[in-house]
């Protein structure tokens, strides 16, 4: 069988192969890495104004309920009038899942944003129009989170602001655009000096840990800390002798610390005294990081995980299994904690795929000695059902005024 495919590879065409590699099968749309691979060679040619724009199908699980082939046929008639609606020099891919990525080219520097804002109200326009499906008509909405790309944006980087501005969109109902340079200001200042904490129990409803929420661009490593504190004080009658181990979770400060040794190092030993002056038990904070933490400096985090290790830090992979997530990163020796991410539980019940993957998930975890903890579960008594039926014993709520 391993000869006939090496065969059947071999006799492919240069294009047959980028094909395979470059193209979503579903959508016939370029995939997540070509456009990852394709950014530098963008950002080089940049002339003028560019937008990154999330698009992303309100309530899409609905479709799938109706069946998985119609949710499919949904997603390829979707991708065919997304990208019709487009300029020729723009580009479109299915990032994964109900997801695509947008990115508008060529636009005048004066007036940008509103050209940019243009053409995206365009598609919430226009995408909502009726689909004729499997001989039935069929209407959905989209959201759309955008931000501006510049010489210096990164992949990572564009997708974690787009998303920001995404779910402030999803916050307000869905159908809606949020440019993520546009956000009014009560926002962005509420993003600055809020406290919300979302609290972490076990299967016998015992609140285990809490993390607390970071603004979108944590500025330094003294309100990094403050944040901590403000954690700490919250949940100060966690930590009375004989009382049940408790985390306290927060982002890993990647922006600030990430660059070389000699700020981890240093960011370390802020944290052992930390730890020293508050008298916390060995493995109290955990520090959350996705996939984008792997992209750095392979040396650099072989450094940030041994030293974190020492210092007795836990370190847990966060809103993992979406649909860009990879399988290797969970395998990684650095984490004790995997967290599953919220577009995953939700669809426990009614999608037999994402069943089959937390199954594996959790396993997984299991094998490799981690704790696996589902996201937005808490108040979803059926989910942690579910949940827990599969061996996935905690659970996080949602996010939560101190």
């Amino acid at each position: 069988m391993i000869e006939v495919r090496q065969s059947q590879l071999q006799s492919l065409s240069q294009h047959e192969i980028e094909r395979l590699v470059y193209v979503d099968p579903l959508s016939q749309l370029p995939n997540r890495r070509y456009v990852e691979e394709s950014l530098p060679n963008l950002l080089q040619k940049l002339d003028g104004t560019a937008l990154f724009c999330f698009v992303d199908i309100d309530r899409f699980k609905q479709a799938n309920q109706i069946s998985y082939a119609f949710g499919d046929s949904l997603l390829s008639a979707f991708s065919q009038r997304l990208a019709s609606l487009l300029r020729a020099h723009d580009l479109v891919c299915r990032f994964g899942g109900d997801e695509f990525i947008v990115i508008l080219s060529d636009l005048s520097a004066a007036d940008a944003s509103m050209q940019g804002q243009a053409i995206c109200e365009r598609l919430l326009a226009r995408m909502q129009e009726p689909y004729r499906i499997d001989g039935r008509l069929y209407s959905i909405t989209i959201s759309i989170g955008s931000c501006p790309i510049d010489t210096q944006s990164t992949f990572e980087g564009l997708i974690k602001s787009a998303d920001d501005a995404l779910r402030e969109a999803k916050r307000s109902g869905g159908n809606a655009l949020r440019m993520a340079d546009a956000l009014p200001p009560e926002v962005i200042s509420a993003q600055a000096t809020s406290f919300a904490a979302a609290m972490q129990i076990d299967s016998h409803q015992s609140c285990v840990g809490a993390e607390i929420r970071l603004p979108a661009a944590c500025m330094d490593l003294a309100q990094w800390f403050h944040y901590l504190e403000r954690l700490r004080l919250h949940r100060a009658a966690s930590f009375v002798s004989g009382h049940t181990p408790f985390r306290l979770a927060i982002d890993v400060p990647q922006r600030l610390i990430m660059q070389d040794m000699a700020l981890i190092q240093s960011f370390t030993q802020m944290l052992q005294a930390y730890v020293v002056n508050h008298a916390l038990p060995a493995q109290t904070i955990c520090l959350e990081m996705d996939e984008s933490f792997l992209q750095s400096s392979p040396m650099v985090v072989d450094h940030f995980y041994r030293a974190m290790s020492e210092a007795e830090i836990m370190l847990c992979l966060d809103h993992y299994g979406r649909p860009q997530s990879r399988f290797g990163s969970q395998c990684e020796p650095f984490f004790s904690l995997v967290k599953l991410s919220v577009h995953l539980c939700d669809r426990i019940c009614d999608d037999v795929r994402a069943r089959s993957q937390i199954e594996g998930i959790v396993a997984l975890a299991k094998t490799m000695g981690q704790i696996p903890i589902a996201q937005n579960s808490i108040h979803d008594a059926v989910i942690q059902l579910a949940l827990a039926e599969l061996g996935c014993e905690y659970f996080q709520g949602p996010y939560k005024s101190l």
